[in-house]
């Protein structure tokens, strides 16, 4: 008998364990945590991530082929505006303008020929039509001295034509042999030597030759990052943004938006991932030597910020059906009442506000702007109020108006002690 009764208190009390947690334990009602609405700034922003890369930078590609006879600058070395990068081999080029002046003078001295020769049709031309007009000579000597004087001017105007071609070709040898001395375009700073002294380069005027180096002004930086088609829209030229560099983690950049590409770029078309991204530029408004190009970074561009707002944590806002929902507040409440079985399938988005007597009221809530953490709530909400945050599976299906709640400061540290 007293084993049966032993067995039965030991039941009675799991039965009474289990009644008591399903009641919260002291006061009663399930357990939440809760935060009070409090005025404050939203900053909404859009997040990605991209790599670091000068403003300016420009590629120094060969425009003649030559071997490189001197390598005049090393990797890391910062240049002028004008000063001499590399020499390459001279020879032929400067076999090239000779040819080319040697030509010019020939096609000069055949238009000078010419010259005289249609000067000499020119007189006799002028005799022939003196005597004409005297009915001295026939008029078949006019005739003759005109052709020969057409003929005469033609051959000159062709010497002209052939001289303007030498010289042509005598500015394009110059040009040619100008370009086997490499100049430095801009001020900066050679971040990458891709040729050794001796090599073959290879270019032409009609094809990028081969490049040489690149020089880049690492005064000013700016970060390319990829931003999805659904946030771009919130971007703006001007717009400030925070960049973090991995390979920097103890300093946080500003940065101003400075180009948005009006083209995306699809990946994965065709397919469930595909997604589509369109370049943005930030750049960074300090400059820093240990910056490099190609370090990855993350960009948080700030689109708008409200200041003064009232706002909540993003947990606290979930959503309800229309045709579930018992509503608090007045306005909502009749606003739900008043529309129609199709609108009554929406949802809408609502907080759980906690009374005076640890029972929940639902607010149907108008939202503004969020952040990484909180959201603005422009009506349906007051300040000071407090509103349940957890946990999660509570607020996203089974809480509801007129529920008991407990409160406790922390679900992980009840957890913990029970």
């Amino acid at each position: 008998m007293k084993k049966k009764l032993f067995i039965f208190g030991g039941g009675g009390l799991l039965i009474l364990l289990v009644l008591g947690n399903l009641l919260g334990g002291e006061g009663g009602g399930v357990e939440v945590t809760v935060e009070e609405a409090a005025l404050g700034s939203v900053v909404s922003r859009v997040s990605a991530s991209g790599r670091i890369f000068p403003v300016t930078e420009v590629k120094i590609n060969s425009q003649v082929s030559a071997r490189i006879d001197q390598l005049l600058v090393i990797e890391g070395q910062v240049v002028e505006r004008g000063q001499i990068l590399a020499q390459l081999d001279r020879t032929l080029y400067e076999a090239r303008v000779e040819g080319a002046r040697a030509m010019l003078n020939t096609q000069q001295a055949s238009a000078e020929a010419s010259l005289a020769t249609l000067r000499q049709a020119e007189d006799a031309l002028n005799i022939a039509r003196a005597m004409a007009e005297q009915q001295v000579g026939a008029q078949q000597d006019m005739r003759d001295a005109q052709n020969g004087y057409e003929a005469s001017k033609a051959r000159y105007n062709a010497s002209l034509a052939q001289v303007s071609s030498a010289e042509a070709s005598l500015d394009q040898a110059l040009e040619d042999l100008s370009r086997t001395t490499l100049i430095a375009p801009m001020e900066g700073t050679v971040t990458a030597l891709i040729i050794e002294e001796g090599e073959m380069v290879l270019g032409t005027q009609m094809t990028m030759g081969t490049q040489l180096m690149t020089i880049a002004d690492l005064s000013r930086m700016e970060v390319e990052v990829d931003v999805d088609e659904t946030d771009v829209v919130a971007v703006e030229v001007g717009q400030l943004a925070e960049v973090e560099v991995d390979a920097i983690p103890d300093t946080l950049f500003s940065g101003i938006v400075t180009e948005i590409a009006n083209a995306g770029v699809t990946l994965g078309a065709g397919t469930q991932m595909e997604v589509t991204n369109f370049a943005v530029k930030v750049e960074l408004s300090d400059s820093d030597p240990r910056l490099r190009r190609g370090m990855s970074a993350a960009v948080d561009v700030i689109t708008e910020t409200h200041e003064n707002v009232v706002n909540i944590p993003m947990q606290a806002l979930t959503a309800r059906r229309k045709e579930d929902l018992v509503v608090s507040n007045v306005m909502d409440e009749g606003m739900i009442e008043s529309s129609s079985t199709a609108e009554k399938d929406e949802y809408v988005e609502v907080v759980f506000v906690l009374t005076a007597e640890n029972t929940i009221e639902t607010r149907v809530v108008e939202t503004g702007i969020s952040g990484a953490t909180h959201i603005e709530i422009i009506s349906g909400l007051e300040e000071g109020e407090q509103v349940v945050t957890g946990p999660f599976r509570l607020l996203s299906r089974t809480l509801k108006d007129g529920d008991r709640v407990k409160v406790i400061e922390s679900l992980l540290e009840d957890e913990r002690d029970r």
